[in-house]
């Protein structure tokens, strides 16, 4: 399977807190949106799988809850047609989703808090997955700071009024043929700041080079 060379990728910075085969059909369908606190690595040994994904930022679009140690579940059915959706949560129906279908031989490797759902394509899936947690550097055992630490980082995000900003603008261009929203948007303070940095620090090598 190459376990060993994923996990060579990790090293001096993650372990491999567990693993998992999962073995479905269509009646077991897949599972409805969620946000791991573990970076996954999934393997596809038989059959295929379609993968769904989401922008971090747009989590609160799912109706996120605290599901223990688990990381954090949904309110939110990936099965259900997005008409179904609409009366209830329009954000979900507009916000942006991406997709892939993984087939035997296929990896696919997402970070920790990305939210996702899967549905199972084929008749019998096989599919090995692979857990990645942070450690203390220390000792080099398991960590638990991103699992304590995500109703801060949560705060933070949404204390930021640039944040907020994004979110009402996502709120204004739902239903419009047109849409504004983008990485640019949100970012763009930080494009501008990292432009001007970019441009003194050229114009300072340029000075060295000149004396």
């Amino acid at each position: 399977m190459g376990a060993d060379r994923v996990l060579d990728l990790f090293k001096g910075h993650s372990v491999n807190s567990f693993n998992q085969l999962f073995v479905g059909n269509l009646k077991t369908w897949g599972t409805d949106w969620h946000l791991g606190n573990a970076i996954s690595c999934a393997m596809m040994i038989q059959g295929v799988k379609r993968w769904f994904f989401m922008d971090p930022r747009h989590t609160y679009v799912l109706k996120p809850y605290f599901n223990g140690s688990n990381g954090l579940g949904t309110q939110t059915e990936i099965r259900r047609d997005l008409a179904d959706h609409l009366p209830q949560n329009p954000l979900y129906v507009y916000a942006p989703k991406f997709y892939i279908d993984i087939e035997p031989g296929d990896v696919i490797f997402f970070n920790k808090f990305w939210p996702h759902s899967v549905i199972n394509v084929s008749s019998l899936q096989i599919m090995a997955n692979m857990r990645m947690t942070e450690v203390d550097l220390e000792s080099m055992t398991l960590g638990n700071a991103a699992r304590t630490l995500l109703p801060v980082y949560d705060n933070i995000l949404n204390s930021d009024p640039e944040f907020i900003k994004f979110k009402f603008d996502i709120f204004k261009n739902l239903g419009t043929k047109n849409k504004t929203i983008a990485d640019s948007n949100y970012f763009a303070a930080y494009w501008k700041s990292f432009r001007q940095n970019a441009a003194i620090a050229g114009q300072v090598e340029k000075e060295d080079v000149a004396k």
